[in-house]
């Protein structure tokens, strides 16, 4: 007898965990959902002007011609008949949004500085390594949009992390701008497109995905961000 309650208590409680599984979950999902979820559609027809005519991007601008990330390699790609320009978006330790791939200059540049912890006043002197006897110099952000405006390119941000300063400043820029349909804001962290939705949702967002990770801790370069050359083509 006893062994028989005790076996139909077993039972109830089991069906009392599938019960609160079956409804309580759902009702649990879809409140998360709507806290998290962000706008989509105001960002929808900034979408299409920003992909209208879109033909050929520059990865970098045209870093077999010229330093990566710099005004002169932008230059080249439009030379070239590119569309749209790449680029990579670090931080100053004194919070000035700057083009940099890598979390340090030792690959691109003639020192070997952490970008996040060296103030703009010295990365801005760091001569980029010459590709093909050209050289540049490392371009504030507000300077390259400035110059893709003028030259009619669209523009791809790929941001390395998500340091929330950064992305209120970037969020500024294109704001201040009106150049919603002219610009993508990307990463390989899925919080950094979330974060930016949730500022200002009419902003292009994407994320950046390789076929071979299967979650973002599989991306290898998440920090410190890596120097290897082979990284990242």
């Amino acid at each position: 007898m006893t062994l028989t309650i005790v076996t139909f208590l077993m039972i109830v409680g089991r069906c009392t965990i599938l019960i609160y599984l079956v409804f309580c979950v759902p009702i649990l999902t879809t409140i998360l959902y709507f806290i998290f979820k962000n706008d989509t559609a105001a960002s929808s027809s900034n979408q299409e002007l920003f992909f209208k005519n879109f033909n050929f991007g520059g990865h970098r601008g045209s870093p077999e011609k010229a330093p990566e990330n710099s005004l002169a390699s932008f230059l080249k790609a439009k030379e070239d008949g590119c569309d749209l320009v790449e680029f990579d978006i670090h931080m100053s330790s004194d919070g000035v949004p700057l083009l940099m791939h890598d979390d340090t200059t030792e690959r691109t540049g003639n020192a070997n500085l952490k970008v996040e912890e060296t103030k703009w006043e010295v990365l801005k002197g760091i001569e980029l390594k010459p590709v093909k006897n050209m050289t540049d110099k490392i371009p504030k952000l507000n300077e390259v949009i400035d110059w893709c405006v003028e030259n009619g390119l669209k523009m791809l941000f790929d941001m390395k992390n998500d340091n929330i300063a950064l992305i209120e400043l970037v969020a500024e820029e294109i704001r201040k701008r009106n150049i919603y349909d002219r610009v993508l804001v990307s990463s390989f962290n899925p919080i950094v497109p979330w974060r930016l939705k949730k500022i200002d949702p009419r902003i292009i967002t994407g994320i950046t995905l390789d076929r071979s990770y299967y979650s973002y801790s599989d991306d290898f370069r998440k920090s410190p961000f890596t120097t290897n050359i082979f990284a990242h083509f």
